[in-house]
């Protein structure tokens, strides 16, 4: 994690730590105190936190006197940051005398409005410390958005929390015109996803590769939200507890109320998606609520129906552990494996073990397989049809 100092005077301390605060809270960096000791003026603290990355100098009248020589300032703001490669940005809280050039260097005016130059340097110090993230991938707006839309959500650009809205607009505007104060923001159809599924969602739209159990990924997800400020929104999580989704840390999170679902689609058409995942690898993921949907089923036990389903299930499997999404290929092994029981396939059911079997071994949790089944595989080495 980058450093930084936060150099003021002890009659703005109030000031300072409410910056101090907010900015750990939305930037992963450290920040170290730097108030001015008594005998002493603020550049004398900055020149100490020089040592950092960054330097937030805090301008007021009591941080400005007495009159610094050009010399001096010259030298520690300038000479010595330049040949320590430190990043020095100037906070103005309230009117004072200062070297006016510093107006032309990384400046930000909080004297007249204290929550927008705070978001401003926010969003400076954010992009100084992450990559530049993708443009978000987001839904289609509506037109005709206001900014009252926007302040719904507003204080979620400034601190994590969770929260519910009714209006999917409403989370649309917000995302759009607040993205660049996250480090990622992440927009999420939940339809027909069970909790295992939406947090394998979550972990792909967030770029990780998460190959544990359920269990382990939820776990990984608070630990990645407890370090990193990102925006996530789920709409239609109506087929698990949105509390799954509370991953608490840095993360804001807002649930919108679920809207109309789109039908789902039928078997064949997913069986010939799904027959060229490798080339449409992020369609066939979106659609994966729909797998499920299907796997839970009655009617993939109707002979019209049961070996599609199995294709299916098969192409999914495959197309999860290329991913490393194995709770989730694990999840869908477990929904099929009762229907293979009624159907009496003894064949596809040892398939199904086999697969699970190779998937709780890379989780060190090695399974004997019933003779009966392996028995009944032909090729256990390669897994063709459920």
């Amino acid at each position: 994690m980058r450093s930084a100092a936060i150099c003021y005077a002890p009659v703005d301390a109030g000031a300072a730590t409410e910056l101090r605060c907010y900015l750990e809270t939305n930037c992963p960096v450290a920040i170290e105190d730097g108030v001015m000791q008594m005998g002493a003026d603020l550049l004398d603290s900055v020149e100490t936190g020089l040592s950092l990355d960054y330097v937030l100098v805090l301008l007021s009248p009591d941080a400005t006197q007495p009159a610094w020589a050009r010399a001096r300032w010259e030298s520690v703001l300038f000479q010595q940051a330049k040949q320590l490669r430190t990043r020095i940005a100037y906070v103005l809280l309230t009117d004072c005398k200062f070297p006016a050039v510093l107006r032309k260097e990384t400046f930000f005016d909080l004297s007249r409005d204290f929550t927008s130059g705070r978001r401003s340097l926010k969003r400076w110090l954010l992009a100084e410390l992450t990559p530049i993230p993708p443009t978000p991938k987001l839904p289609e707006r509506s037109s005709g958005l206001t900014q009252a839309d926007i302040d719904v959500l507003e204080p979620l650009a400034d601190w994590p929390d969770f929260a519910h809205v009714a209006d999917r607009d409403t989370a649309l505007a917000f995302s759009y015109a607040r993205h660049s104060d996250f480090e990622a923001v992440v927009w999420l159809n939940g339809a027909r996803r069970g909790r295992v599924g939406v947090l394998g969602d979550v972990s792909h739209g967030l770029g990780l590769r998460l190959e544990g159990n359920w269990e382990d990924n939820a776990r990984a997800l608070r630990d990645y939200c407890a370090e990193h400020r990102v925006l996530l929104l789920f709409e239609n999580l109506d087929s698990c507890d949105p509390k799954i989704v509370d991953f608490g840390g840095k993360a804001s999170v807002v649930v919108v109320e679920s809207e109309e679902i789109a039908t789902r689609r039928a078997l064949a058409e997913l069986l010939r998606l799904f027959s060229s995942w490798k080339r449409n690898a992020e369609r066939c993921l979106a659609a994966l609520g729909d797998v499920e949907s299907h796997l839970d089923s009655p009617e993939i036990l109707r002979e019209e129906n049961w070996q599609e389903a199995c294709s299916l299930c098969s192409a999914a499997v495959a197309l999860l552990k290329d991913y490393g999404r194995l709770a989730e290929a694990f999840d869908l092994l477990t929904r099929i494996s009762s229907a293979t029981q009624v159907r009496g396939d003894l064949a596809a059911q040892g398939q199904v073990e086999w697969e699970t079997s190779w998937i709780l071994e890379h989780w060190d949790q090695p399974v004997q397989i019933p003779g009966r089944l392996a028995a009944a595989i032909s090729e256990p080495t390669q897994l063709t049809l459920f």
